[in-house]
């Protein structure tokens, strides 16, 4: 029998160093190949067990990752060990591995992966044979070598018998010198023996796959079961997960390798007074967060290292890293906080490039989490961090800043002797050095290295900056010189510079690599290639998935010399990549190009010579793809005038309304300098941005609003800039002229509450908080102040908007906090304050009772203190006639001037209206100028208020039917063309006159409604308010002929509503009227006419028998048959006219290809339905068959074919046993044609059909198997489409019931099917899918939880 790979001979060994090589913060076998001296490929070959080193390297080899004594050496078999050290390496074998959980596919892989891995230490090449849909002679994964060929057979099964043993074996046609069988479950001994008897077969159940598995070299199995089997590495192997944090030995261990160029080697010096700052900080229990600030190579890394061996040795904090090549999520702190003891201090390098420090700060302003935070950053973080921090409520003294002092020259000179001493330079250069570099301990360091290893002419350090720019130019050159020679020199160079103007990049990014291919011409491959090195050689320093190029300093100086022109402004190289960058890859463009710019500029942020530079090549892009406005939104905070100024151009052009040029100018207006231009811009690109508010949170009006509105740690003065530009507006008339006005911004600032929303995995917590009333108060003050000078001053216009936000000032919080007495003596001044103002000035009459809607709430409603003030100023409505009148126009029902009684009666309104009646009539006795004063009221409101303020109509028409005379002239201003704003009103006057029988005036009306639709309308509504107590007569019969005709969508509209007048008079003339409707016109007046034909007694059932014909043929010009009212029509229909019902269907039908448009559709189905109920009525079944019959005969020349089956199901409902019986028969005698539509049909039938009728599954797949192959795969495929269909409901980011429901059926139908029926198939494509979706569910939730908070 041939051989199979063995193990390697020193696994053991292996396992051992790769454990401690990371425990020891050696991320790659680069870094400690660097420290020994010897290269990465014999570090690969000890750690996979195939070498081991030189007995006399390997006490260097424990010294450098922590090896207990001789540990090492015996593991590699060079000593005897009185107990055997791998006990303590070893993993258990006790759990196999979950093969069958996973799909076949994946099995196939997963065993492809770790075939692989076991013949590649012996020269082998392993790979899939083939796959789905190829010819693959009996074998999956083939492996070649000199060991012969191997093959093997994938079987992702629950159990495989002897039978099928004999049957995969005979499956085989490919020779080999040994062929496998490797199955997913446990091989039952019968299996085993039906093996043993073919020669040169094996079988590898799950046991033994497992074992193989745990034979490989750790980093194999730790790569196999992260890929297969995430999370699960402490039950398969042993080992715990990787997580984001580390002891500061491990996180400065990479540090600490004296020969790279960056490292923290060198002696600590001249920090002493920042290292104590940071010491007694961290140690103070009333501080959660210490930030270290400090430029760009500053010493920063190294300060922390000083910082928290201190605190490590002198107090009982438990001090972690957060490690910069892993992301924290939300369960890594918690884990954080359930395995802690005592007070953890978690430590955050170079924290201005991480995207998660909001998880951390809300962490730690938890006190119960016992954490506090120590982070480093730029001072261009600062503050970011500042507002961060506030978001969650850590203000100083809580948090506390320790700026790092520039380095002075002596102290540089003592670092630079320390460096030159270690790299035995000349001490003499440590001066000069120091001269050059002393504002940059890092450049220091590189420095002293180059003129130690370089021999670097000390004539050079005479210019400072020229010398800062040679020692970072001359890493590059010792970073490629050191990686690789030749063609890749200039290529490495090429995509360094790339990177750091990209950066944070994702090695494998085809964005990335296409731009590097259209930029600077490196082909994929090298690309790739060359990336690859740079990680492995530690330049490119990962972090999660991405990467940076470390130094950052470095990094600086590469986007300096390769992307800028000596001006300062973008060269050529920056607008090639910036015309080729993906919106992702612009925004770091921007952030990198910014942070250069930052500190070339000293922390200036304004005017960027670099950025602006570029801003001429911003523009707006497309619907869908907006790139540049999309980078712009991301670093509008870092960056805000760059950002304000291409957001002051796409508002002239026209993008207001686009929420990320609004929230560009949000983000930019967080930087109090830019605030006042920021509002300005928000202001214009929302004043006339016509959509509501409260449903678009990026609407200029409502960011604007929400700038005002006070919340945790925002600042007062903050809010008063706000509030100032919306005065200042308001002193502008044109302010008031727009859609929004300034007072919409004021209301932000009389809030009082505040809301926070945080967001943890699958929780989202909104917190609600009373506004202290004292924090405030000035601000109100001020507001207020305003209000009541607007109150007094005017125009009216501004006055009633004041007093309508005065209704803002008098709302107080509904959540528990501030006490109600404090607010209740705020509201009571506010209301004696208006009193005042009410008394010293006559407002306008749209104004008072814009003021008494304001304050209605506490006169009925409130506290007895606020309920007499404001009942005081609601006496002051009945102050004059034209002030009542102007009241009752407004408040039309009564419900918001009037005090309902306890049964909700409005006796006093009703009372009051009837008082204003009298006495309007008493004082305008001629009926002209009583309608010149309720015109004069109504023009006074639009202007005054706004176009539909109030409920005018109800009392214009009660004035109309109780004064003589009144509609009559109305009717002749109408006629002259003066109704003015009484003209909606015209139609109840023609109804008055029309009842009592001016029939001059009504057939002066008839006759200019023939060449006007208005007045068609009008005399519609006339006629749906007259309620005659006689018959029509022929004249009024011929109108309302042409008032159902007409095609104006405003009189069918008002035209549904004299067809109910008209059935209660004459039911079968309404129906004869509704007949002659364009239903298509107006879908609304449409809706009302079918109440009445199918909704009850309104139209008897007779009359519109007789006319059901003629209306379901007028049905087939609507666009669909959703409407409640007409599907209820359609259903009567059926059990009347069914034959009637089918041939709409048909008409509906050939409509659809006619049209050939989408949005037409002939009869949609009902989801859980019972359809129109064609089944259930005699004759039901021969009518389907003859549409059947019918649709097969119009099938090639109607391409709305496709919607057949949905016209079908709407016909039927869900599918029942007659229906499916009929189905089968007519395609079991049919062509390849009838099986095409059934399965147009079948597609969409109920979800649940694969439940409840297996039998007839079975029996059409067999039927269709008869036919041809093809018309089996048509009928599969309706049947899983439909089967997958309809709504899913279960909770979030869990799998779905159907989906564990469709797993089981199909488990157990494939358990009593054979292979060879075609419902074989359907019900083992159905569990892959359901699997699939269950694992995608599973996934998801996991990615979730994964999530930064």
């Amino acid at each position: 029998m041939p051989a199979i790979p063995t193990s390697p001979a020193y696994v053991a060994f292996g396992e051992l160093l790769a454990r401690l090589r990371l425990a020891a913060g050696f991320a790659k076998q680069q870094e400690l190949a660097t420290a020994l001296g010897v290269t990465q490929q014999s570090v690969s070959r000890w750690e996979k067990g195939l070498a081991r080193p030189r007995s006399n390297d390997i006490p260097t080899l424990e010294r450098l990752v922590g090896a207990k004594e001789n540990e090492l050496h015996i593991a590699a078999g060079y000593q005897v060990a009185t107990e055997a050290p791998r006990d303590k390496t070893a993993t258990s074998h006790d759990r196999p591995l979950p093969l069958s959980a996973l799909p076949p596919d994946t099995f196939e892989s997963f065993c492809a992966v770790l075939l692989d891995r076991m013949y590649r230490p012996r020269g082998g090449n392993v790979h899939r044979y083939g796959g789905a849909g190829h010819k693959q002679n009996g074998i999956d994964i083939v492996a070649t070598g000199p060991f012969g060929i191997h093959t093997f057979q994938c079987k992702r099964v629950n159990e495989f018998g002897a039978q099928k043993v004999h049957t995969a074996v005979a499956e085989q046609t490919y020779a080999a010198d040994l062929k496998v069988l490797l199955l997913s479950s446990v091989a039952s001994p019968k299996a085993r023996d039906a093996m043993a008897a073919h020669a040169g077969w094996e079988l590898w159940d799950r046991e033994d796959i497992t074992r193989k598995l745990h034979d490989l070299p750790l980093d194999d199995r730790l790569d196999i079961v992260d890929r297969y089997f995430s999370g699960q590495r402490l039950d398969l192997l042993g080992i715990d997960e990787p997580g984001p944090f580390q002891t500061p030995e491990a996180f400065f261990k990479p540090f600490l390798i004296s020969d790279r160029f960056f490292n923290h080697c060198w002696e600590f010096v001249g920090r002493d007074t920042e290292v104590s700052q940071i010491v007694q900080h961290a140690r103070d229990e009333s501080v959660f967060l210490t930030c270290l600030v400090g430029a760009p190579g500053s010493g920063k890394s190294r300060v922390l290292r000083e910082a928290t061996q201190r605190l490590t040795e002198n107090t009982s904090l438990h001090v972690r890293f957060v490690s910069p090549t892993e992301e924290v999520k939300a369960h890594h702190l918690d884990k954080l906080r359930n395995t802690r003891g005592g007070i953890t201090l978690l430590v955050v390098d170079d924290a201005h490039e991480r995207d998660d420090l909001a998880a951390f700060l809300r962490h730690a302003a938890v006190p119960e989490n016992n954490t506090r935070l120590l982070l480093s950053l730029r001072p261009y973080g600062k503050e970011t961090l500042r507002l961060q921090a506030a978001n969650v409520s850590l203000l100083e003294p809580e948090v506390q800043f320790v700026d790092m002092r520039q380095q002075t020259k002596e102290q540089a000179q003592a670092l630079a002797e320390s460096v030159l001493s270690k790299c035995e330079g000349p001490q003499a250069a440590a001066v000069e050095i120091a001269d050059a570099t002393h504002t940059t301990p890092l450049v220091t360091v590189l420095a002293a290295q180059l003129v130690a290893r370089d021999d670097v002419s000390v004539s050079l350090l005479g210019n400072a900056q020229e010398f800062r720019t040679y020692v970072l130019s001359r890493l590059q050159d010792v970073i490629t010189a050191t990686l690789v020679t030749g063609q890749d020199i200039p290529r490495l160079r090429a995509i360094l510079r790339v990177v750091a103007l990209l950066q944070p990049i994702i090695p494998d990014d085809p964005g990335l690599l296409s731009i590097l291919l259209e930029t600077e011409g490196i082909e994929q491959p090298d690309a790739s290639r060359l990336l690859r090195l740079l990680g492995a050689a530690g330049v490119l320093f990962k972090r999660g998935v991405r990467s940076r190029i470390a130094p950052d300093l470095l990094a600086d100086e590469i986007i300096r010399s390769s992307y800028l022109n000596s001006d300062g402004t973008a060269n050529i190289r920056v607008t090639q990549v910036f015309d080729r960058a993906s919106a992702d890859h612009l925004k770091n463009l921007f952030v990198n190009l910014g942070r250069l710019d930052w500190r070339l500029r000293e922390g200036q942020t304004d005017d960027s010579t670099v950025l602006n530079s570029l801003g001429t090549k911003l523009h707006w892009g497309e619907r869908y793809r907006n790139p540049h406005v999309e980078a712009v939104e991301a670093v509008a905070y870092y960056q805000p005038r760059f950002a304000m100024n291409f957001a002051k151009r796409l508002i002239a052009e026209g993008h207001g309304d686009n929420s990320s040029v609004c929230n560009m100018v949000r983000d930019a207006a967080y930087t109090y300098n830019h605030l006042q231009e920021a509002c300005h811009l928000l202001w214009t690109a929302g004043r006339n941005d016509g959509r509501e508010l409260h449903q678009h949170s990026s609407h200029g009006i409502r960011i604007l609003k929400e700038l005002a509105k006070f919340q945790p740690n925002k600042p007062v003065e903050y809010i008063r800039k706000v509030v100032s530009f919306a005065l200042e507006l308001l002193e502008r008339p044109a302010s008031l002229d727009s859609t929004y006005t300034p007072f919409a911004i004021l209301e932000g600032a009389l809030g009082t509450e505040m809301e926070a929303t945080s967001y943890s995995r699958l929780t989202i917590t909104i917190s609600h908080y009373h506004l202290p009333l004292e924090r405030a108060q000035s601000v109100r003050n001020e507001v207020t102040g305003a209000l009541f000078k607007y109150l007094r001053e005017g125009p009216p216009r501004r006055a009633f908007l004041a007093a309508q936000t005065m209704a803002q000032a008098l709302r107080g919080p509904m959540h528990n906090g501030t006490s109600d007495h404090a607010w209740k003596c705020e509201h009571v001044k506010l209301l004696r304050e208006l009193q005042v103002v009410l008394s010293e000035v006559h407002v306008s009459p749209v104004v008072l009772v814009r003021v008494a809607e304001s304050v209605s709430w506490h006169a009925f409603q409130h506290w007895p203190e606020t309920s007499v003030e404001a009942r005081s100023i609601l006496a002051l409505l009945n102050r004059d006639l034209r002030t009542r009148l102007t009241r009752v126009l407004v408040d039309g029902w009564g419900t918001e001037t009037w005090e309902l009684s306890e049964s909700l009666e409005r006796k006093e309104h009703d009372r009051d209206r009837q008082l204003l009646t009298a006495d309007l009539v008493a004082a305008f006795p001629e009926t002209g100028h009583l309608l010149d004063e309720v015109h004069a009221c109504l023009e006074e409101i639009v202007n005054v208020g706004h176009d539909g303020y109030g409920s005018p109509y109800l009392l214009v028409n009660h004035l109309l039917g109780a004064v003589p005379g009144l509609a009559t002239e109305l009717l002749l201003r109408n006629n002259e063309t003066r109704a003015g704003h009484l003209a909606p009103y015209v139609g109840k006057a023609l109804s008055i006159v029309v009842e009592a029988g001016d029939s001059s005036l009504v057939n002066d009306y008839v006759a200019r409604s023939e060449g006007s639709a208005e007045v068609l309308a009008q005399l519609a509504e006339a006629y749906a308010r007259f309620e005659p107590s006689r018959p029509y007569m022929q004249h009024e019969v011929d109108l309302f002929k042409r008032i159902f005709k007409s095609r104006d969508s405003a009189v069918l509209f008002v035209a549904s509503n004299l067809a109910r007048q008209i059935a209660s008079r004459s039911p079968a003339l309404a129906i004869e009227l509704i007949c002659l409707a364009d239903f298509e016109v107006n879908m609304r007046a449409t809706h009302e006419m079918f109440i009445w034909v199918a909704g009850g007694d309104t139209i008897p059932k007779g009359d519109v028998a007789s006319k059901r014909g003629e209306l379901l043929k007028k049905l087939a010009v609507l666009k669909e048959l959703d409407d409640y009212w007409v599907r209820t029509f359609l259903v009567a229909s059926v059990k009347e006219e069914p034959r009637a019902v089918v041939e709409l269907v048909k008409e509906r039908l050939i409509e659809a290809t006619r049209r050939n448009d989408w949005s037409y559709n002939p009869l949609s189905k009902e989801y859980n339905g019972t359809g129109l109920g064609l089944m259930a009525v005699e004759g039901g079944p021969g009518l389907l068959l003859e549409l059947l019959d019918w649709a097969l005969t119009k099938s090639k020349d109607m391409p709305s074919v496709r919607r057949f089956g949905e016209a079908f199901a709407g016909l039927c409902g869900d599918y029942d046993q007659p229906l499916l019986d009929l189905l089968l028969a007519w395609v079991s005698s049919g062509t390849q044609a009838h099986a095409a539509l059934v399965a147009r049909v079948l597609q969409e039938s109920q979800p649940t059909l694969i439940y409840e009728h297996q039998k007839f599954i079975r029996d059409i797949l067999n039927a269709a198997e008869l036919i041809g192959e093809g018309t089996v795969d048509e009928i599969r495929s309706a049947i899983a489409a439909a089967a997958q269909s309809g709504i899913r409901r279960g909770t979030p980011y869990e799998p779905f019931p159907e989906d564990i429901r469709m797993e089981q059926h199909c488990v157990q139908m494939i358990a009593s099917l054979s292979r060879v029926e075609p419902a074989f198939n359907l019900y083992d494509e159905l569990l892959t899918d359901a699997r699939h979706a269950i694992a995608r569910q599973r996934k998801s939730k996991e990615a979730l939880e994964d999530e930064d908070d």
